[in-house]
C-alpha cells in the first residue's frame, strides 16, 4: 500500500473539507488541534540551543528543506500539509484568488483578507506554544492561500521565510514577471525571501516586492546534495548499473511566458505577442523519439521523468493515450528521488530546465534538443543560456543518436567541474560550492537572534 498516496487522498477528501468548515464557525482552537494532529515531525531537534522549523512541502521546497537541515541535530524539521493551508482560505477567499489574481482593490475581497489573517493570528496562538516551532518556511513568496498565514507570523513575531524556488527568469522572462509581480500580487508579509540568483533578486526589487534589504541570495539548496554526491562518485568509483538515458518531460511552454490561473483552461490568455511563443513541435518531436528509441534499443533503459501533476498526465495523455504500449525498458517516473535517477544515468536531456543545472552539478553528459521552434530568434530571450556546459542536438535524428552513443559511452563521471559549468552553477543556482544551507541557516539564525 502506498501510505503517501493514501494520506494525501484522506487529506483532501476527508480532512480539508473539515477543517474548512471549522474556519467557516469561526473555530480557532479546534482548527488549531485539528492541524496539529496533521502535522508531522521528520526530524527531532536536539542539544542546548534547539530551533524546530515548520515547512509547507511542495516538490522542489521540500528537497531545498532537506539540504539545508536534514541531518543537523539542532534542527527539528516538521511538515504542515499545504492543503491545511488551502483549506483555511477556502472558507474566506474564493479560488479565482489565486496566486496571479490575490492583488485586488475590492473591498469585500481585502476585508475577507483580514478576517481570515485574524483568524490564522488566533490558531497560531493555540498551535505555536504546542508545537514550539520557531519560523515557518515556503517555497514562494506570492503562494496566495499564504499571504495572510505569512501576516498572521509577522504580527506574532514568528519568522516566515520565503525560501523562492522560481528562480530562472531569462532576460525575455523578466519583464513579464516584473508586470505580473506588480499588478497581480501583494508585496511579500513575510520576513524574509531568500533566492537562488540575482535575476529573480532583481525582478522583485524592480516590482517593489519586498524590502531589498530583507532579500538574500543563499543559492539553491538542493544542488548542494548533488555536489556531495558527486564527490561521494569520485570516492566510490560507481557507476550506472545499465546504460540509462534520463529525459526530463517539457511542454509547448518550457521557460515561456505562461499565467497560471484557478479557472477553466488553467491559463489566462497573454497577450498575441507572448501567447503565440511555443515549443510544441520539438517537445512532442522529442517525447516520441525518445519511445523510438527505446524501442530500437532494448539495451538502453530509457526514462520519461515528468512532474507528476495532472498537467503532466495531461500532457503524456495527449502525446501517447490512455495506455500506451511502451517497450519495456522505457519507464514512466512520476516520483521518486531526483538524484537517485540522476546517480544511474548515463546521459540526461532536456529543455529550459532547473533539472539540467543538477546534471551538470553531477558532471553527466547532457544533451539539449536544437530544433524545431526552438530556432526561432523571437524565442532566444527566453531560453536558459548553457553555453558550451551542455551538447546541442540540432535534429530529431541528432538527438537520438547523441543519447544512444552517450549512453553506451562509457564516462568517469565526478570529476572536478570544468570552469563554464561553475560558471553556469553560480549565475543560475548561485551554488557553485555545496555551501547554501549555511547560508539559509545563517538568515534564521539572524532572524531568530533578533526576535529574542
Amino acid at each position: 500500500m502506498n501510505y503517501a498516496a493514501v494520506r494525501y487522498r484522506a487529506i483532501e477528501k476527508i480532512s480539508s473539507p473539515i477543517l474548512t468548515a471549522m474556519a467557516r464557525m469561526n473555530m480557532a482552537r479546534a482548527a488549531a488541534v485539528f492541524i496539529g494532529a496533521h502535522m508531522r515531525t521528520e526530524q527531532s531537534a536536539e542539544g542546548a540551543h534547539p530551533v524546530n522549523i515548520v515547512y509547507l512541502p511542495k516538490p522542489g521546497h521540500t528537497e531545498d528543506i532537506m539540504a539545508c537541515f536534514k541531518g543537523r541535530e539542532r534542527y527539528g524539521i516538521l511538515t504542515l500539509d499545504r492543503k491545511l493551508v488551502k483549506a483555511v482560505f477556502a472558507a474566506f477567499l474564493p479560488k479565482t484568488m489565486d496566486d496571479n489574481n490575490y492583488k485586488t482593490a475590492d473591498a469585500q475581497a481585502n476585508a475577507a483578507k483580514l478576517r481570515l489573517r485574524a483568524f490564522w493570528v488566533r490558531v497560531l496562538k493555540y498551535l505555536q506554544p504546542s508545537l514550539n516551532f520557531h519560523a515557518l518556511f515556503t517555497g514562494n513568496f506570492s503562494y496566495a492561500s499564504e499571504q495572510e498565514l505569512a501576516a498572521a507570523c509577522t504580527e506574532l513575531g514568528v519568522p516566515f521565510i520565503a525560501l523562492h524556488k522560481e528562480c530562472m527568469k531569462t532576460p525575455g522572462l523578466r519583464p513579464f514577471y516584473v508586470d505580473v509581480y506588480k499588478t497581480r500580487k501583494i508585496p511579500f508579509q513575510g520576513t524574509a525571501i531568500c533566492n537562488y540568483n540575482e535575476m529573480e533578486t532583481g525582478i522583485q526589487a524592480e516590482a517593489g516586492v519586498f524590502d531589498p534589504d530583507r532579500i538574500k541570495i543563499v543559492g539553491m539548496p538542493r544542488l548542494s546534495r548533488v555536489h556531495w554526491r558527486r564527490e561521494d562518485l569520485v570516492r566510490s568509483g560507481n557507476k550506472a548499473d545499465a546504460p540509462t538515458i534520463l529525459f526530463f518531460s517539457f511542454n509547448s511552454k518550457a521557460g515561456l511566458p505562461v499565467l497560471g490561473r484557478k479557472i477553466p483552461g488553467s491559463y489566462e490568455t497573454l497577450q498575441a505577442g507572448l501567447e503565440k511563443l511555443n515549443v510544441e513541435r520539438a517537445s512532442d518531436a522529442c517525447h516520441h523519439a525518445l519511445v523510438n528509441l527505446a524501442r530500437e534499443n532494448p539495451g538502453i533503459k530509457v526514462i520519461i521523468k515528468t512532474k507528476g501533476d495532472q498537467k503532466a498526465r495531461r500532457f503524456m495523455t495527449r502525446l501517447f493515450g490512455e495506455n500506451p504500449d511502451f517497450p519495456s525498458n522505457l519507464h514512466l517516473a512520476e516520483g521518486g528521488d531526483l538524484l537517485d535517477m540522476l546517480s544511474q544515468a548515463t546521459v540526461a536531456a532536456s529543455f529550459n530546465s532547473t533539472t539540467l543545472f543538477e546534471a551538470i552539478a553531477l558532471d553527466k553528459p547532457v544533451v539539449v534538443p536544437w530544433f524545431y521552434e526552438i530556432t526561432d530568434p523571437a524565442l532566444k530571450p527566453y531560453i536558459l543560456d548553457m553555453d558550451d556546459a551542455v551538447l546541442y542536438a540540432h535534429s530529431e535524428e541528432e538527438f537520438c543518436s547523441m543519447l544512444k552513443d552517450l549512453a553506451l559511452k562509457p564516462h568517469e563521471g565526478g570529476r572536478e567541474l570544468s570552469q563554464t559549468s561553475q560558471r553556469l552553477l553560480e549565475k543560475w543556482c548561485g551554488n557553485p560550492d555545496g555551501k547554501t544551507g549555511d547560508r539559509v541557516r545563517q538568515v534564521l539564525d539572524s532572524l531568530l537572534s533578533k526576535s529574542d
